[in-house]
Formats: structure tokens, C-alpha cells, sequence
């Protein structure tokens, strides 16, 4: 007889009614002297396994979006070359591109940094000269001064 007779049959439990009422004890419920009792810790040690290899999973997982994301220009660019140099191209524009931005906004950026410095000793006078024109903040600057 195969176990597959089973499937969609009536199955008697002979201590269903038991249980159900209260009358048959569980595994649990048995005193045992001298029983030993085990926990379950394999959940602490996952974690503490987790714990111990975030960097490298942190590693893997951005490689793996890099992997994923790159794969479509890798795919469209190797219908025209060969799988390594497409590979090379769509890397190295990965790698070019937040040099450009850089390229792009860090000179402007000195050069505004640069001319804040130099003005600032102007700004500082423009700021004292209305709070000196001004008769609340003039009084505010007497009071907390």
C-alpha cells in the first residue's frame, strides 16, 4: 500500500478525545528525575554570526547591486564587442562618472568657499552696522552683551 492511500482519508486518533479534554499528559508533562533541559540557542549564534561578518556581507550585497545594475549596458554593448571589453567599458564609465561630478562641482566650490572668506569681514561689518541701526536690536546687543 502506498502512503499516498492516505491522503484524503478519515484518520482515527486514539488520544485525540484525551487531549482534547484534559485527560492525556504531554511529552512535557512527564517528571523524569535527573532530566537534563536544553535551550535552544542556534538564533543567538545566527545573530552573533551576522554581527561578526557585517562587513563583508555589507561588501557582497554592494557588489551584488553593482553585478545586477551593470548587466543590462553589459548585455546591449556586447552585441557590438566581445563580454570582457564590454565589461571593461560599462566598469570604467562606472568609475569616470563621479569623477566628472567632481570635475564639475569642485571648483566652484573652492572658488565660493574661497570668496566667503575673503568677504566675510565685510558681512561681519554689514551685520554690526544694522544692529546699530536698529533700535531693538541695538537694545537687545546693550542688554546681552
Amino acid at each position: 500500500m502506498t502512503t499516498t492511500a492516505y491522503i484524503g482519508q478519515p484518520t482515527s486518533r486514539v488520544d485525540g478525545r484525551a487531549k482534547v479534554t484534559g485527560a492525556a499528559k504531554y511529552a512535557a508533562e512527564y517528571n523524569v528525575p535527573n532530566l537534563t533541559y536544553g535551550y535552544v540557542v542556534s538564533s543567538a549564534i545566527a545573530l552573533y554570526l551576522i554581527y561578526l561578518l557585517r562587513t563583508p556581507i555589507g561588501w557582497l550585497c554592494v557588489a551584488t547591486f553593482v553585478a545586477v545594475s551593470v548587466a543590462a549596458p553589459v548585455g546591449l554593448l556586447e552585441r557590438h564587442m566581445p563580454r570582457g571589453a564590454a565589461i571593461a567599458l560599462v566598469y570604467l564609465t562606472l568609475v569616470l562618472i563621479p569623477i566628472g561630478i567632481g570635475v564639475i562641482l569642485v571648483p566652484p566650490a573652492v572658488t565660493a568657499g574661497s570668496d566667503l572668506v575673503g568677504n566675510l569681514p565685510s558681512y561681519v561689518n554689514d551685520v554690526n552696522d544694522t544692529v546699530q541701526e536698529s533700535d531693538t536690536l541695538r537694545g537687545l546687543n546693550e542688554d546681552y552683551d
